[in-house]
């Protein structure tokens, strides 16, 4: 990644260049989560339009972040954020991880920080880094939850939030994943078995509120959520789909017409 690049992902931002440290990491994981949407529209829209090479590597993603207003899943989120994470000097690894029963489900990102090891992943996401301990239990608040990181044995942690329905968020497995095997799991996700192609997300804090779209709701709905309560604002979106692309483009942000596509494409 050239330090051009490197600039201009960070004007879009809206960050600074900082040595690494943890409050430069926070700034990072807050602007990334209010300018990029955790999302699966963009992949379904893909999957339909270009079969052959549905996937975005670092380079692409970015460029489709900046003209198409689009983001990603766990897979292609960690490994942009990580390349641009390693271009600013940071040290660490990615990892793949298990949810529950499902097997090397989920990706994430492992940081050295002033000498200590920390959990970063956008493809959930988190919105701060968390510290990871061998031998005990941390925990880290952020805007949203409070993280809980439990040592669970052979390099493995439970991994948790608090004010969720469902608090246990993922195990990590940390144990480093090298960029070849990475990027193969990356590529086999738009295969038979891939994550979120038959259902369309998009997760984006916008005004300091997490808002939250989900295709198979009905009637369509953004859910806006209100800090630590569990109270939630509900915008709704009309029955037509071209009303609902507008409206979902309007929100987070993201090309009115790979919306439309996807939704579409799910049958909705």
């Amino acid at each position: 990644m050239t330090e051009q690049h490197i600039k201009r992902i960070l004007r879009f931002l809206g960050v600074d260049q900082h040595p690494p440290s943890l409050n430069a990491i926070d700034e990072l994981l807050t602007a990334y989560t209010r300018k990029i949407s955790w999302e699966s529209i963009s992949r379904i829209h893909r999957k339909s339009t270009t079969p052959d090479h549905p996937y975005l590597l670092p380079e692409a993603f970015w460029q489709s972040v900046m003209t198409n207003g689009t983001g990603g899943t766990c897979y292609e989120s960690n490994y942009t954020f990580f390349t641009l994470l390693k271009a600013l000097g940071y040290e660490g690894y990615l990892t793949i991880n298990n949810m529950g029963e499902q097997v090397g489900c989920h990706s994430a990102i492992t940081l050295m920080i002033d000498e200590s090891w920390y959990l970063v992943d956008v493809g959930m996401p988190f919105h701060v880094a968390v510290p990871i301990n061998p031998t005990q239990k941390t925990e880290r608040c952020g805007q949203f939850h409070v993280y809980c990181v439990t040592p669970n044995g052979d390099n493995t942690y439970i991994v948790e939030r608090t004010n969720h329905p469902k608090p246990y968020c993922y195990t990590l497995i940390n144990k480093p994943v090298s960029e070849a095997d990475y990027q193969q799991i990356l590529i086999n996700d738009y295969g038979d078995g891939g994550l979120f192609l038959d259902r369309g997300i998009i997760v984006k804090v916008i005004d300091d509120r997490i808002w939250r779209f989900d295709s198979s709701a009905r009637p369509y709905q953004i859910e806006i959520f209100l800090g630590f309560s569990s109270d939630k604002l509900y915008q709704f979106l009309g029955k037509d789909l071209e009303d609902v692309a507008q409206g979902l483009s309007v929100a987070f942000g993201i090309s009115k017409p790979i919306i439309l596509n996807a939704l579409q494409q799910l049958g909705a």
